[in-house]
């Protein structure tokens, strides 16, 4: 009970954790702040547990040794920290971001490793002197071989000769950062996977020449070497097959299948055994251990619940029984230690902050670490529900309804519709803090999970293909019909980032009737102007680009134009606020540019506010308070709560 009560004081202390009662609702940064967990891991030991957390310019890196009363902390100032990593019990890695501009308006976002010590001292960053791993965007880690050594396998890249750069495993020492190439892949190569001591076992190649369209893997069988493969499975590239991972226990490969089966296949070419069938209204996948390099679970869910096939018994129940613990809850295993007697793991769900655990089996004791949010926990909670609905075409859609905190009884509070991002929808019960803060100011949100978000099963995803500004726009406005009955549903307004972002401009420029206000944070206007850059960026016939060109339904010049709010600035219905972080990799800053120019052009009002150091997903805090203030004024403006 003392170490208990020891975890929690000294995550407290670390975090500044804020809990007072509030008669007002509480302010813009207690709901845009970065999240003061924003990742936990465990060494593989069990003894030692790093956090990521703090605010903007004050971010940092803490490590407590369990049981002791030390938490050295090192601080990342203004960089942004992403993620965190065990190689071995003497280096925790750490997941960061950058920005590189070689030329005006260019700019690309890399992420690298970083090692510091159980002191909390920088080691060194991995693979900085390794020219080719460079040119690769990320380095994601495969494994962490459990053989003593702290070293890990990750992905970078490598000299392929005549083919150029190409895409590579690299043997890593977190002490030093150097490392050692394990295996090199082709031009085509997109991925790896690999066993639990390192060793290349799949190559996943894309083969998109317009001659085969094949998607591929490659075996290389134990003894034989990295440069000897042999094509083991191949589908059709942008089919509903897909390839879900290796199990190196068993020696076999996951694989989705046409008929909606999730198969095991033998790489020693045995029978294959059904290991699984979804439900078609799903989109399964699959959670893996990384350091046993073995198959977990099949997770499918379509909205209100997930579902787990647990593969792994031990870890299985581990989860089952935390889940009694915080029913109504979903529970989330972040990361265990070597022998999985000790577990971390999140609690999550819409009507309340994310909240980090330590579960000691031996002990039998569950230990709060941390809370994303903290200086909401007195705050009055947001209550929603799921709810179904026929779109006029009669195809099944699902949203996801929050009401205000507090509304009067047979009131029908303003409705703001959040339109969804791409490419899919994360169904898990997540705390969704611009949901609660709208909810907060006296709005009800509604959340339509469109036809073409993915999340539903492969029909559902497909079924959006080719409806940019067509069907996804409608599924939109009969969600708004289906909860007519209780909120004030006449002409409300639509906001969105990403994808939904795009989604709130199309309805406001081709449904001006429909919509009172519009807000897009980060979201295109001009799919032309989009894929002529793509073309430049990414080379024409890239698989970027052959699969936005599925999903869009085509590529020609009507078809871009008509499904393009910029063109159609003219008919726009309502006021329009524009927001756009200046480092945007994902979404060019240009597309709220045209957007604005072309809105003033046509007298329509317009707020176009650009942030500064701000990438796609606003993952500063300092941003993020500004953009919900902004949005805040501008529906106070254009769609007063009261």
């Amino acid at each position: 009970m003392q170490r208990r009560v020891l975890a929690a004081a000294m995550w407290a202390g670390v975090l500044g954790f804020v809990g007072s009662a509030q008669a007002a609702p509480p302010p813009a940064s207690a709901y845009g702040r970065f999240p003061a967990v924003a990742d936990a891991a465990i060494s593989p030991d069990g003894r030692r547990i790093g956090m990521l957390g703090g605010q903007d310019d004050k971010r940092f890196v803490s490590i407590a040794t369990i049981d002791e009363p030390n938490v050295p902390v090192l601080p990342l100032g203004a960089g942004e920290g992403l993620g965190l990593f065990w190689a071995g019990d003497d280096h925790l890695l750490v997941r960061t971001a950058f920005w590189f501009s070689p030329r005006p308006k260019e700019m690309h976002r890399f992420e690298r490793h970083i090692s510091i010590t159980p002191e909390a001292k920088l080691a060194t960053r991995l693979l900085e002197n390794e020219t080719y791993s460079q040119h690769f965007y990320n380095q994601p880690i495969m494994v962490a071989p459990q053989d003593g050594s702290g070293r890990i396998v990750l992905r970078g890249g490598a000299n392929g000769g005549n083919e150029g750069t190409v895409m590579a495993l690299w043997r890593v020492d977190p002490a030093t950062g150097l490392g050692e190439t394990l295996a090199k892949g082709a031009a085509t190569t997109r991925n790896f996977s690999v066993d639990a001591t390192g060793a290349a076992r799949v190559r996943h190649d894309y083969d998109t020449n317009r001659i085969t369209d094949v998607e591929a893997i490659h075996l290389s069988r134990p003894g034989q070497g990295a440069a000897l493969w042999t094509r083991f499975w191949s589908t059709k590239l942008g089919g509903r097959e897909r390839y879900l991972g290796y199990s190196a226990p068993e020696d076999a490969v996951y694989l989705f299948l046409e008929t909606g089966a999730i198969v095991r296949k033998p790489t020693s070419g045995g029978d294959i055994e059904v290991v699984d069938r979804p439900s078609p209204d799903t989109s399964p996948y699959m959670l893996w251990d990384h350091m046993r390099a073995s198959p977990l679970a099949i997770v499918s869910g379509g909205g209100a619940t997930e579902n787990y096939k647990w593969l792994d018994p031990e870890l299985g129940g581990v989860h089952a029984s935390l889940s009694k613990i915080f029913k109504g809850k979903e529970v989330w295993l972040i990361d265990w230690s070597a022998d999985r007697t000790r577990v971390l793991f999140n609690v999550s769900s819409r009507t309340s902050p994310d909240a980090v655990y330590l579960y000691d089996r031996g002990r039998k004791e569950v230990s709060l670490l941390g809370e994303d949010y903290p200086e909401l926990k007195a705050a009055p909670v947001a209550l929603g529900r799921w709810l179904t609905f026929k779109a006029r075409d009669g195809k099944d859609i699902q949203a996801y309804l929050t009401l205000p905190p507090n509304a009067a009884p047979g009131s029908k509070p303003p409705l703001v519709v959040m339109a969804g991002e791409a490419p899919g929808v994360n169904s898990r019960a997540d705390f969704d803090y611009m949901a609660q803060f709208l909810a907060s100011r006296g709005y009800a949100v509604l959340q339509p999970y469109h036809r073409g978000l993915w999340g539903f099963g492969d029909e559902f995803y497909e079924a959006g293909f080719g409806e940019w500004g067509g069907k996804m726009q409608t599924d939109l406005i009969d969600a708004v019909a289906a909860v007519s009955g209780e909120v004030d549903a006449r002409r409300p307004c639509i906001v969105g980032h990403d994808f939904g972002g795009y989604t709130a401009l199309t309805a406001i420029a081709l449904q001006p009737d429909a919509w009172r206000c519009a807000a897009s944070m980060g979201g295109l206007s001009d799919l032309g102007l989009m894929m002529s850059k793509r073309r430049w960026f990414y080379d024409y016939e890239s698989l970027a680009l052959e699969r936005l060109r599925e999903r869009m339904g085509g590529t020609g010049k009507t078809k871009l134009s008509g499904a393009s709010p910029a063109r159609f600035a003219a008919q726009v219905g309502g006021p329009v606020l524009l927001i756009h972080g200046d480092q945007d990799t994902e979404i060019d800053p240009e597309q709220s540019k045209v957007m604005a120019d072309a809105l003033k052009a046509a007298g329509k009002p317009v707020e176009h506010i650009v942030m500064k150091d701000e990438a796609h997903y606003f993952s500063r805090g300092t941003n993020r308070v500004q953009m919900l203030e902004a949005l805040e004024t501008f529906l106070a403006k254009s769609y007063p709560a009261s």
